[in-house]
């Protein structure tokens, strides 16, 4: 096979610079499947999929018995090309399956997805008789249990994996509607409310995924990562990558963003705001970073100039109850408990799940002696939020005081 020929003009330095070591390598190696699976995989981990599943498959013919290369060659297929995929996966599977069950797992997850569940039934509980108790496949068995109709079958399944921080929104989610559709009302709103309160399943790890992650390179692909790190909320490994990306790529307003919401966390106040005034100074319209710059000097006791820029990013955006929240506490700490009162109950009316809005708007009716207010105030929010320990005390000195 020659070596392909992409035109790369408008590609990022950094991916053509990894694409040039690694066509050395074949250069020097042509009989070298890893060479060659090394060159697939940059190509394929950043966007050039087809060019990367033909530099994989003369992997593959190099050398037929190495699991990964053919695994690979089948996730270069991914998500579009199903059919072109499942025979290298189902291979990789075989390969590898006592070592790890990513790829067994991985076949039957995209077989579930195209709708081909009972295909991919045989594979999850292949995964189980190598690694029993692994709950994704748990979680997939109860997906095939529930689409055959099989209600309690699938409650079994999504009960026992319902506590692993990689299936726990999913089998919460189908425990619901399993319950709900089995009359068990409260249990549904209790998986319910258990399911609403995660924002997101971990993804499970690949370790084969996790060897080629180093060579996907570039601004999208480093962005997306920061991004995701930062939705889950790891955030000291999410800051590695943010300076990083920084680094290389100066004028991106999200990254600092990224970076000025890390400061905030570990209340590096005044370093969140140089931060953040950057990304204002690239995007001089972003609400996001107007939020956050307005967070850190409302830290900082800057309130008159955190309540600027609350009430610009609220001019741009005027349903966003993050701003009218910060807002009131701003205005709140100057002593204008009018205004506060008013910001409050506008986060509270935008989004009644913001249960501290209750407690702020509550504190200055108490404060007023506002008294029979700030009582309604507080027993909205537990509607709200039961568990709220903020609103719970407030509630139990009204009781004292009775």
């Amino acid at each position: 096979m020659e070596l392909p020929k992409p035109d790369l003009a408008e590609v990022d330095t950094l991916i053509v610079e990894q694409i040039q070591q690694a066509e050395i390598r074949v250069k020097q190696k042509p009989s070298s499947a890893s060479a060659w699976a090394m060159l697939g995989v940059v190509y394929w981990v950043n966007e050039f999929r087809d060019i990367g599943s033909q530099c994989l498959n003369q992997a593959v013919l190099l050398d037929p018995d190495q699991g990964r290369w053919v695994y690979y060659k089948g996730l270069s297929h991914l998500p579009d090309q199903i059919p072109l995929a499942l025979p290298s996966l189902k291979t990789a599977a075989d390969l590898l399956d006592k070592q790890t069950f990513a790829p067994r797992l991985r076949l039957a997850n995209v077989l579930a997805e195209d709708g081909q569940l009972e295909a991919a039934k045989p594979h999850y509980e292949a995964v189980l008789s190598h690694f029993p108790d692994n709950p994704m496949a748990i979680l997939g068995l109860g997906r095939v249990a529930q689409a055959a109709g099989e209600d309690n079958q699938a409650v079994e399944y999504f009960e026992q994996c319902r506590d692993s921080i990689h299936t726990r929104k999913a089998a919460h989610v189908s425990l619901a509607n399993l319950y709900l559709r089995q009359g068990k009302l409260e249990a549904s709103e209790g998986a319910q409310k258990v399911a609403d309160t995660i924002e997101l399943d971990e993804e499970w790890m690949d370790p084969y995924l996790d060897m080629v992650k180093p060579y996907k390179l570039g601004k999208i692909a480093w962005m997306d990562s920061a991004g995701t790190l930062m939705r889950l909320g790891k955030l000291a490994e999410a800051q590695p990558l943010v300076n990083k990306i920084i680094q290389h790529y100066p004028d991106i307003p999200k990254a600092y963003i990224y970076q000025g919401k890390i400061h905030l966390a570990n209340k590096q106040y005044p370093l969140a705001e140089t931060a953040l005034r950057k990304s204002l100074s690239l995007d001089k319209d972003s609400i996001e970073a107007m939020v956050q710059l307005g967070v850190s000097l409302l830290w900082q006791n800057k309130h008159a100039d955190a309540i600027e820029l609350f009430e610009r990013a609220i001019e741009l955006s005027p349903e966003l109850a993050e701003a009218y929240y910060n807002l009131a506490l701003a205005q709140s700490s100057l002593g204008d408990g009018n205004s506060a009162k008013m910001a409050f109950a506008h986060t509270i009316r935008l989004n009644p799940g913001i249960a501290e809005a209750y407690v702020g708007l509550a504190t200055l009716f108490i404060q007023d002696n506002e008294l029979a207010n700030a009582l309604k105030t507080v027993r909205k929010g537990l509607e709200a939020s039961p568990e709220h320990p903020g609103l719970k005390r407030l509630l139990d000195g009204f009781e004292i005081q009775r």
